[in-house]
């Protein structure tokens, strides 16, 4: 496993995640992360933490989320967002700073795709959010450059996480990558404590 990246890290891994979302090597987790969320006029107002080039972003938006904020510390990402995504609000932003936990307090739905993986302070991250709000977590069960952690099995994502949030009766998925079966990214959706 890796070191945490800065986001001149992720700067400079700008091209390989600008194709359209329609091609998207993301949009299957995409799509999943979707039918686990509560439908729009139940989740609203989503922030979407990590939320890079804004891939997801218009996928909720083209399903009638409207109410949404998405957070990345990259700068080109957010930039990229606000290109892609114009209709929807980014900001750049370290997730631990005080103006984004402020913030936090505002939302209901609280979206991590591919993020928690990446990042030391997952923990710190998750205790920020609200008591009371959907969160959606997607984690692989692989290493690369950028991860810090990675987790062996669905099991294992609720085990870091319950002291936190509370899994009891939500959906637990599961998906396999299509050209790697055997690297697998594990999607959770709970209520913060």
């Amino acid at each position: 496993m890796g070191e945490q990246k800065g986001p001149d890290y992720y700067d400079v891994q700008l091209a390989r995640v600008c194709e359209p979302l329609e091609t998207s090597p993301w949009r299957r987790l995409y799509e999943t992360v979707l039918s686990i969320m509560p439908p729009p006029a139940q989740a609203e107002p989503v922030a979407d933490l990590g939320c890079g080039t804004g891939r997801f972003a218009r996928l909720l938006q083209q399903n009638g989320y409207t109410d949404y904020w998405g957070v990345d510390f990259s700068t080109k990402r957010i930039e990229e967002a606000r290109r892609y995504v114009p209709g929807f609000e980014f900001t750049v932003a370290d997730l631990l700073s005080p103006e984004v936990h402020e913030r936090l307090r505002r939302y209901q739905v609280f979206v991590l795709t591919e993020v928690l993986e990446h990042v030391t302070d997952d923990l710190d991250i998750l205790s920020r959010l609200p008591s009371g709000g959907h969160v959606i977590v997607s984690v692989p069960n692989f290493d690369s450059a950028g991860h810090v952690r990675y987790f062996e099995s669905v099991d294992k994502v609720i085990e870091r996480f319950e002291t936190l949030i509370d899994f009891a009766g939500q959906p637990r998925l599961t998906l396999p990558l299509p050209s790697r079966p055997e690297k697998k990214i594990f999607v959770v959706r709970g209520v913060r404590k």
